[in-house]
Protein backbone atom coordinates (compact mmCIF):
# COMPACT_ATOMS: atom_id res chain seq x y z
CA UNK A 1 0.00 0.00 0.00
CA UNK A 2 1.21 3.43 -1.04
CA UNK A 3 1.59 6.12 1.34
CA UNK A 4 1.61 9.81 0.68
CA UNK A 5 4.87 11.66 2.18
CA UNK A 6 3.41 14.63 3.88
CA UNK A 7 6.07 17.36 3.65
CA UNK A 8 7.07 19.96 6.70
CA UNK A 9 5.11 22.92 4.98
CA UNK A 10 1.95 20.54 4.87
CA UNK A 11 2.13 19.73 8.20
CA UNK A 12 2.57 23.15 9.16
CA UNK A 13 -0.30 23.96 7.21
CA UNK A 14 -2.61 21.83 7.81
CA UNK A 15 -1.72 22.40 11.89
CA UNK A 16 -2.59 26.23 11.57
CA UNK A 17 -5.97 26.00 9.35
CA UNK A 18 -6.80 22.82 10.00
CA UNK A 19 -6.33 23.43 13.76
CA UNK A 20 -7.51 26.26 13.62
CA UNK A 21 -10.86 25.44 11.38
CA UNK A 22 -11.50 22.91 14.16
CA UNK A 23 -11.09 25.05 17.18
CA UNK A 24 -13.78 27.01 15.72
CA UNK A 25 -16.11 24.64 14.62
CA UNK A 26 -15.77 23.33 18.09
CA UNK A 27 -16.54 26.53 19.71
CA UNK A 28 -19.63 27.08 18.03
CA UNK A 29 -20.95 23.98 18.74
CA UNK A 30 -20.21 24.83 22.27
CA UNK A 31 -21.81 28.12 22.29
CA UNK A 32 -25.15 26.71 20.91
CA UNK A 33 -25.34 23.92 23.06
CA UNK A 34 -24.30 25.83 26.15
CA UNK A 35 -25.30 29.40 25.87
CA UNK A 36 -29.04 30.93 26.13
CA UNK A 37 -27.81 34.09 24.64
CA UNK A 38 -26.70 32.30 21.53
CA UNK A 39 -29.45 32.26 18.41
CA UNK A 40 -29.12 29.21 16.47
CA UNK A 41 -30.00 30.82 13.42
CA UNK A 42 -26.60 33.64 13.43
CA UNK A 43 -24.23 31.18 14.57
CA UNK A 44 -25.23 28.89 12.01
CA UNK A 45 -23.32 30.65 8.78
CA UNK A 46 -20.60 31.02 11.19
CA UNK A 47 -20.65 27.25 12.14
CA UNK A 48 -21.11 26.35 8.07
CA UNK A 49 -17.78 28.43 7.94
CA UNK A 50 -16.27 27.21 10.15
CA UNK A 51 -16.50 23.82 8.16
CA UNK A 52 -15.40 24.89 5.31
CA UNK A 53 -12.08 25.96 6.74
CA UNK A 54 -11.60 22.34 7.59
CA UNK A 55 -12.80 20.89 4.44
CA UNK A 56 -10.85 23.44 2.46
CA UNK A 57 -7.44 23.04 4.73
CA UNK A 58 -7.80 18.95 4.52
CA UNK A 59 -8.27 19.28 0.24
CA UNK A 60 -5.47 21.42 -0.46
CA UNK A 61 -3.20 19.70 1.78
CA UNK A 62 -3.48 16.74 -1.10
CA UNK A 63 -2.81 19.51 -4.09
CA UNK A 64 0.78 18.67 -3.73
CA UNK A 65 1.99 21.51 -6.35
CA UNK A 66 0.27 24.62 -4.20
CA UNK A 67 2.71 26.79 -2.30
CA UNK A 68 1.40 25.32 1.27
CA UNK A 69 3.89 28.69 2.54
CA UNK A 70 1.78 30.92 0.41
CA UNK A 71 -1.10 29.72 1.20
CA UNK A 72 -0.73 30.00 5.04
CA UNK A 73 0.31 33.46 3.94
CA UNK A 74 -2.99 34.71 2.58
CA UNK A 75 -4.86 32.92 5.64
CA UNK A 76 -3.25 34.80 8.09
CA UNK A 77 -3.13 37.75 6.37
CA UNK A 78 -7.49 37.30 5.89
CA UNK A 79 -8.06 36.51 8.90
CA UNK A 80 -5.00 39.64 10.53
CA UNK A 81 -7.45 41.74 8.65
CA UNK A 82 -10.55 40.64 9.56
CA UNK A 83 -9.59 40.64 13.23
CA UNK A 84 -8.34 44.23 13.25
CA UNK A 85 -11.55 45.27 11.69
CA UNK A 86 -13.30 43.13 14.45
CA UNK A 87 -11.47 44.89 17.19
CA UNK A 88 -11.93 47.99 15.58
CA UNK A 89 -15.53 47.87 15.33
CA UNK A 90 -15.96 46.84 19.15
CA UNK A 91 -14.13 49.60 20.66
CA UNK A 92 -15.59 51.85 18.16
CA UNK A 93 -19.43 51.26 19.31
CA UNK A 94 -18.26 51.93 22.19
CA UNK A 95 -17.74 48.87 23.85
CA UNK A 96 -14.52 48.85 26.44
CA UNK A 97 -15.01 44.82 27.10
CA UNK A 98 -13.84 42.23 23.94
CA UNK A 99 -17.10 41.20 22.46
CA UNK A 100 -15.60 37.44 22.18
CA UNK A 101 -18.57 36.64 19.51
CA UNK A 102 -17.83 39.19 17.47
CA UNK A 103 -13.70 38.47 17.72
CA UNK A 104 -14.84 35.13 16.42
CA UNK A 105 -16.86 35.53 13.50
CA UNK A 106 -14.64 38.10 12.49
CA UNK A 107 -11.66 35.08 13.03
CA UNK A 108 -13.66 32.56 10.89
CA UNK A 109 -14.45 35.20 8.47
CA UNK A 110 -11.29 36.51 7.69
CA UNK A 111 -10.01 32.91 7.61
CA UNK A 112 -12.06 31.53 5.01
CA UNK A 113 -11.59 34.31 2.55
CA UNK A 114 -7.72 34.16 2.84
CA UNK A 115 -7.91 30.80 1.81
CA UNK A 116 -9.97 30.81 -0.94
CA UNK A 117 -7.88 34.11 -2.07
CA UNK A 118 -4.78 31.96 -1.53
CA UNK A 119 -6.01 29.02 -3.61
CA UNK A 120 -7.20 30.99 -6.69
CA UNK A 121 -3.90 33.17 -6.28
CA UNK A 122 -1.98 29.65 -6.29
CA UNK A 123 -4.28 28.14 -9.28
CA UNK A 124 -3.41 31.50 -11.25
CA UNK A 125 -0.02 30.68 -10.57
CA UNK A 126 0.64 27.26 -11.86
CA UNK A 127 -1.74 28.70 -14.54
CA UNK A 128 0.89 31.17 -15.71
CA UNK A 129 4.04 28.59 -14.89
CA UNK A 130 2.06 26.03 -16.95
CA UNK A 131 1.81 28.29 -20.06
CA UNK A 132 5.56 29.06 -19.53
CA UNK A 133 6.46 25.95 -19.96
CA UNK A 134 4.60 25.48 -22.75
CA UNK A 135 6.18 28.25 -24.30
CA UNK A 136 9.38 27.35 -23.48
CA UNK A 137 8.92 23.54 -24.63
CA UNK A 138 7.54 25.35 -28.07
CA UNK A 139 10.47 26.92 -28.25
CA UNK A 140 13.22 24.49 -27.76
CA UNK A 141 11.06 22.40 -30.32
CA UNK A 142 11.59 24.91 -33.08
CA UNK A 143 15.29 25.24 -31.97
CA UNK A 144 15.79 21.64 -31.98
CA UNK A 145 13.92 21.17 -35.64
CA UNK A 146 15.60 24.44 -37.49
CA UNK A 147 18.75 22.21 -36.26
CA UNK A 148 17.48 18.65 -37.22
CA UNK A 149 16.92 20.53 -40.76
CA UNK A 150 20.99 21.29 -40.97
CA UNK A 151 21.41 17.14 -40.37
CA UNK A 152 18.86 15.81 -42.78
CA UNK A 153 20.34 18.47 -45.65
CA UNK A 154 23.77 16.66 -44.45
CA UNK A 155 21.68 12.90 -45.06
CA UNK A 156 19.70 14.10 -48.24
CA UNK A 157 23.31 15.16 -49.58
CA UNK A 158 24.98 11.59 -48.87
CA UNK A 159 26.33 9.03 -51.29
CA UNK A 160 26.19 6.31 -49.07
CA UNK A 161 24.34 3.98 -46.32
CA UNK A 162 26.95 4.14 -44.06
CA UNK A 163 26.83 8.14 -44.03
CA UNK A 164 23.14 8.30 -43.53
CA UNK A 165 23.61 5.91 -40.58
CA UNK A 166 26.36 7.52 -39.17
CA UNK A 167 24.19 11.54 -40.17
CA UNK A 168 21.40 9.56 -38.34
CA UNK A 169 22.85 8.39 -35.19
CA UNK A 170 24.36 11.95 -34.73
CA UNK A 171 21.22 13.89 -34.67
CA UNK A 172 19.80 11.51 -32.65
CA UNK A 173 22.59 12.05 -29.76
CA UNK A 174 23.20 15.75 -30.28
CA UNK A 175 19.56 16.60 -30.06
CA UNK A 176 17.78 13.97 -27.95
CA UNK A 177 20.29 12.78 -26.25
CA UNK A 178 20.55 8.61 -26.78
CA UNK A 179 23.55 7.84 -27.78
CA UNK A 180 22.99 4.10 -27.80
CA UNK A 181 21.54 4.17 -31.01
CA UNK A 182 21.58 1.29 -33.90
CA UNK A 183 20.78 1.55 -37.90
CA UNK A 184 19.68 -1.47 -39.98
CA UNK A 185 19.57 -2.13 -43.42
CA UNK A 186 16.66 -3.90 -44.10
CA UNK A 187 17.48 -6.31 -47.57
CA UNK A 188 15.50 -7.22 -50.40
CA UNK A 189 15.40 -10.54 -50.16
CA UNK A 190 13.37 -9.95 -46.53
CA UNK A 191 16.53 -11.75 -44.58
CA UNK A 192 17.76 -10.48 -41.46
CA UNK A 193 18.09 -7.16 -40.55
CA UNK A 194 21.84 -6.18 -41.70
CA UNK A 195 23.44 -3.96 -38.63
CA UNK A 196 25.52 -0.79 -40.58
CA UNK A 197 27.91 0.49 -37.96
CA UNK A 198 30.21 -1.46 -36.28
CA UNK A 199 29.65 -1.90 -32.29
CA UNK A 200 31.55 -3.65 -29.63
CA UNK A 201 28.27 -4.12 -27.35
CA UNK A 202 27.76 -6.45 -25.82
CA UNK A 203 24.02 -7.46 -26.20
CA UNK A 204 24.50 -7.41 -29.91
CA UNK A 205 22.85 -10.45 -29.93
CA UNK A 206 20.08 -9.34 -28.41
CA UNK A 207 20.05 -5.83 -29.99
CA UNK A 208 20.17 -7.85 -33.61
CA UNK A 209 17.40 -10.01 -32.38
CA UNK A 210 15.11 -7.13 -31.38
CA UNK A 211 15.28 -5.75 -34.95
CA UNK A 212 14.53 -9.22 -36.52
CA UNK A 213 11.75 -9.99 -34.86
CA UNK A 214 10.53 -6.42 -35.39
CA UNK A 215 11.02 -6.66 -38.76
CA UNK A 216 9.48 -10.16 -39.36
CA UNK A 217 6.19 -8.56 -37.90
CA UNK A 218 6.38 -5.99 -40.34
CA UNK A 219 6.88 -8.02 -43.14
CA UNK A 220 3.85 -10.56 -42.00
CA UNK A 221 1.61 -6.89 -42.39
CA UNK A 222 3.44 -5.20 -45.39
CA UNK A 223 0.17 -5.10 -47.14
CA UNK A 224 -1.15 -2.90 -44.06
CA UNK A 225 1.59 -0.42 -43.79
CA UNK A 226 1.20 2.82 -43.84
CA UNK A 227 3.96 4.32 -45.70
CA UNK A 228 2.85 8.31 -44.85
CA UNK A 229 3.02 7.87 -41.22
CA UNK A 230 5.88 6.92 -39.11
CA UNK A 231 4.72 4.51 -36.21
CA UNK A 232 7.44 4.70 -33.46
CA UNK A 233 6.97 1.67 -31.33
CA UNK A 234 8.69 1.19 -27.63
CA UNK A 235 9.66 -2.31 -26.76
CA UNK A 236 10.68 -3.94 -23.18
CA UNK A 237 13.50 -6.38 -23.94
CA UNK A 238 13.27 -9.35 -21.31
CA UNK A 239 16.65 -7.63 -19.10
CA UNK A 240 14.27 -4.83 -18.54
CA UNK A 241 15.43 -2.38 -21.16
CA UNK A 242 13.45 0.02 -23.24
CA UNK A 243 13.97 0.43 -26.97
CA UNK A 244 12.53 2.97 -29.55
CA UNK A 245 12.38 1.15 -32.64
CA UNK A 246 11.98 3.38 -35.26
CA UNK A 247 10.81 1.94 -38.56
CA UNK A 248 12.26 3.83 -41.91
CA UNK A 249 9.32 3.29 -44.57
CA UNK A 250 8.53 4.67 -48.07
CA UNK A 251 6.48 2.74 -50.23
CA UNK A 252 7.91 -0.35 -48.16
CA UNK A 253 10.22 -0.82 -45.28
CA UNK A 254 13.84 0.71 -45.90
CA UNK A 255 15.66 0.89 -42.64
CA UNK A 256 15.14 0.13 -38.78
CA UNK A 257 16.71 2.01 -36.25
CA UNK A 258 16.79 0.94 -32.04
CA UNK A 259 17.19 3.51 -29.57
CA UNK A 260 17.82 2.51 -26.12
CA UNK A 261 16.02 4.75 -23.53
CA UNK A 262 17.45 4.68 -20.17
CA UNK A 263 14.23 6.21 -18.30
CA UNK A 264 11.37 6.00 -20.23
CA UNK A 265 9.46 8.48 -18.38
CA UNK A 266 11.37 11.17 -19.75
CA UNK A 267 10.75 10.47 -23.19
CA UNK A 268 9.17 13.55 -24.51
CA UNK A 269 6.59 13.80 -27.33
CA UNK A 270 8.41 16.62 -28.83
CA UNK A 271 11.32 14.04 -29.15
CA UNK A 272 8.96 11.69 -30.70
CA UNK A 273 7.86 14.32 -33.64
CA UNK A 274 11.45 15.20 -33.87
CA UNK A 275 12.21 10.69 -34.35
CA UNK A 276 9.33 11.02 -36.50
CA UNK A 277 10.70 13.87 -38.69
CA UNK A 278 14.09 12.44 -38.86
CA UNK A 279 13.01 8.90 -40.31
CA UNK A 280 10.37 10.14 -42.80
CA UNK A 281 14.05 12.50 -44.54
CA UNK A 282 15.89 8.53 -43.95
CA UNK A 283 13.42 7.22 -45.84
CA UNK A 284 13.91 10.07 -49.11
CA UNK A 285 17.43 9.30 -48.75
CA UNK A 286 17.64 5.87 -48.89
CA UNK A 287 15.28 5.30 -51.48
CA UNK A 288 18.13 7.47 -53.80
CA UNK A 289 20.56 4.48 -52.95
Amino acid sequence: MNRTKISSSDFIYFLITGGLGFFLLITYILEILISKDVSLITTFPFLIISLSIVILSFSTLKQKEFNKYNLLKWTMGGLLTFLSIGYLINFRVGLHTINTSLILDEVSSGTLIGMIIGIYYNKLKLRNQRLSNKNKRIKKFADKTADLNKYTELIQESDSIDDISAYSIQVISSLIGYSNTFFFKLTKEKESPKLIQKTVDKRDKDIKKIAKEYYKSIVDQEDNIDTNKTEITIKESKKGEFWLIIPVIRKKPLAIILVEIKDISKLKKEDKKLLEILSQHIAIALSRQ
